[in-house]
């Protein structure tokens, strides 16, 4: 494979060195298979296509069969530490800094986030819309209307709402259950 990994810029003997577990050279494959993703993401913005048949990057295979040799390249020599390159390299590959289920939870919270703003509104008389609880958050109003895309908004800040004073305060947990 030397042949081609020279036609994509990859020094054979660096690969030879992963093989050894070297930190040094694991850390410098890595850095390499990255720039070659951001120098992907470059190409295919500027309308580019067939990016690594025209050996312009490193194919995605490549980076995969790379990354899976040093990975097995430490569990062979048991040099279980693994350097910080590899473990965004791998992050990358793995779905990005913003992963789908990242994504997900994060929406979640800020709903929360908008019901129990809400909640504090309304508790002080207030009448909470969806443009007002975008300004506060920081977020269009389009995204706020999609955490309640059922129309559950106003049903779920009144029952919210019952854990605030008139003052938008919480009332604290005992006081919910005196009689």
């Amino acid at each position: 494979m030397e042949e081609e990994f020279k036609s994509y810029g990859i020094d054979p003997f660096l690969v030879v060195s992963c093989l050894d577990a070297d930190p040094a050279a694991m850390s410098k494959l890595s850095l390499l298979l990255i720039e070659s993703r951001i120098e992907a993401e470059r190409l295919a913005k500027d309308g580019e296509t067939q990016l690594a048949r025209r050996g312009l990057v490193i194919p995605e295979k490549m980076v995969d069969w790379l990354i899976c040799l040093m990975l097995e390249a430490m569990s062979w020599t048991d040099e279980m530490t693994m350097n910080r390159d590899l473990i965004v390299l791998l992050r990358d590959r793995l779905g990005g800094t913003n992963p789908h289920y990242k994504q997900q939870v994060d929406a979640h919270e800020r709903r929360k986030q908008a019901i129990w703003l809400a909640g504090s509104l309304y508790a002080r008389g207030k009448k909470p819309t969806i443009r007002m609880l975008a300004g506060a958050m920081g977020v269009a109003p389009s995204t706020v209307l999609r955490w309640f895309p059922d129309d559950s908004f106003e049903e779920e800040v009144a029952r919210i709402a019952r854990l605030f004073d008139a003052d938008g305060q919480l009332i604290p947990l005992q006081a919910h259950f005196k009689k």
